[in-house]
This record gives structure tokens, sequence and C-alpha cells, in this order.
């Protein structure tokens, strides 16, 4: 979920800076993508962007390219190029984003959100074949998992009474991309894997255009974690923050940025603030992952 979501988030901001106020200073805009996405098409396409904000406002806005390799924490490399003053902007994942928080670090100040099928979060399901009848978290026990991350697995788990370790409860794991929905669930279709738990906006996309996933079960969904957290640098000026933020929260009605609004009505979404309250679910499962150790034993199975 997060790759394909990160791709997004990166195409909308490039575009919408092109809104902003002229300012001498070039202002680089850091973008982090897992491997085995194509970085090399989308920063392409950043640049050319860029250059075309830098046409039109004056202000010079440089796409920092970084790939990073699965399972690496890219948020404390976030952090480090922003106090170094490397880059000026940048977006974390949710529950870096907490965990960042929880810190007491302070340069990175949260900036806006997005929503996603009108939501500021994501919802986590399982998804599995219509023929096994899978309807219950109980009723997974022994069957085989497949994915990448297992966070939003043990949580689902979870919050249905069951806090056992994965490699226990299922009857084996096996590592599938999980940014490559179409993967995933043609694993289950061609019954490589039993379940696998994914954002039901990205199945929903995948399965509108092909009618062999309608074979496919969805259940136990949780509201999970927030969408991206926008950040820029603690120390950009003032009147720059305040004019790109309103260039962002406007985007979807402003005429002049008509040419991305087709990506803005593919996700049913917009930029918004961000508000706590959106942030008490994800705050839960940092909290439940920290205590319980989820996110080591996340970090064990992909790093096999």
């Amino acid at each position: 979920m997060k790759n394909w979501k990160t791709a997004i988030a990166a195409a909308l901001l490039a575009l919408t800076l092109t809104g902003a106020q002229a300012h001498a200073k070039p202002y680089k805009f850091f973008v982090p993508i897992s491997e085995g996405l194509s970085m090399g098409s989308l920063s392409n396409m950043l640049k050319e962007l860029a250059a075309t904000a830098q046409t039109k406002t004056g202000i010079e806005i440089q796409v920092v390219d970084y790939t990073y390799e699965k399972g690496e924490d890219v948020m404390p490399r976030i952090v480090d190029m922003l106090k170094k003053k490397q880059i000026d902007f940048s977006f974390m994942f949710s529950q870096d984003f907490i965990k960042y928080a929880k810190s007491g670090e302070t340069v990175a100040v949260p900036f806006f959100t997005i929503t996603m099928f009108g939501k500021p979060y994501a919802n986590m399901c399982v998804y599995t074949r219509k023929d096994d009848n899978l309807k219950t978290a109980q009723s997974l026990k022994g069957k085989v998992w497949g994915g990448t991350h297992t966070v939003a697995t043990r949580y689902i788990l979870y919050k249905n009474g069951i806090d056992q370790p994965m490699n226990k409860f299922f009857s084996k794991m096996v590592q599938i991309n999980d940014s490559n929905t179409a993967a995933m669930l043609d694993a289950l279709l061609e019954n490589k894997i039993d379940a696998a738990v994914m954002a039901s906006f990205q199945v929903g996309m995948v399965r509108a255009n092909n009618k062999k996933y309608n074979a496919l079960a969805e259940a136990q969904c949780v509201e999970y974690e927030h969408n991206w957290v926008f950040v820029h640098h603690k120390d950009l000026p003032k009147d720059l923050v305040a004019k790109i933020k309103k260039t962002f929260l406007n985007a979807h009605k402003d005429k002049d940025f008509a040419k991305f609004h087709f990506l803005m009505k593919a996700i049913q979404g917009n930029f918004v603030d961000i508000e706590a309250k959106d942030l008490k679910t994800t705050k839960e499962i940092v909290e439940l992952a920290e205590d319980k150790g989820w996110f080591a034993e996340e970090k064990a199975f992909i790093g096999k």
C-alpha cells in the first residue's frame, strides 16, 4: 500500500507546487521510492513539472530521488536530511510520523495531508477466495498468508481477540511484494496463498478493471493508518509555507491545476488540514506494535 500511494503523492506534490510564490532559494522535495517501482519515469515526470513551476513562478524546485531497499526505515534519513538542510519538503508514512513525534524532534513540521475516497485514512481488509468461505479471523488459522508487511494483519487479528505470532497462527507465510496489488490478488486466485491483507481502495481500483477478481471475498475490514503526512523544514519562511499550503488546500477546485484534476478524481480525494483526531488509530497501532513486538516481527520476516 505504501509504495503505490507514494507515487501519487509525489506527482500531486510537484504539480501543486506550481502555485507557490517565487523565492530565490532552490527548494528541494525529497521523493523516497521503494525498490521495484519505476523511479526513472516518475523522476522524469516530476522534474518536468518542476521546470514548468520555475517558468511560471520563478521558484526553483529540485526533486531529490532516493530508492530505498525493502524493509529499510526511511524516516531517519528524511529527518537527518532536514536537519542538515539538504531538503525542504517531504512526506512521511503516518506510522513513521507518529514515531517521529514521540522522539521529541521538531525539525519536520506537519503541513497537510490528503484524503482518498473521502477519508484521511485507509481501511485494511482480509482478502480470500469466496469459495473458501473464510469469513472470520479465527477461520484463517492454519492457512497460508501472503504479503510483505505484517503489522496490519497482526492488528486485524488483535482486534478479533487473537494475539499470536504470525508464524504460529498461519501454517506458512509467503513473501509477495504487497505494493503490487494485482500480484497479490493473482496469488490468491492461483491458490499460492489463502489470505492477504490490503487496503480496500487499492483492491477496489484493481477489481474495477478486471472481473476475474470478483471471485475474491473481502472481510474483517478495519480503519487503519492515516494517509501521508506532508512535512516542511521548520525554518522555511512563514509566508512561503502559508502560500504553498493555501495552494494545496485549494488545488482541487483551482482551474489553473486542471491538468492534475484527473488524479484527484481517480482517488476521490484532495489535500486537507491534518486533524489530530484522525491520527488516533495510527497512534494506537504504533503503540501496540512497539509494545507487542509487531515491528520487530515484520522486520525479521522481510529480512529473510
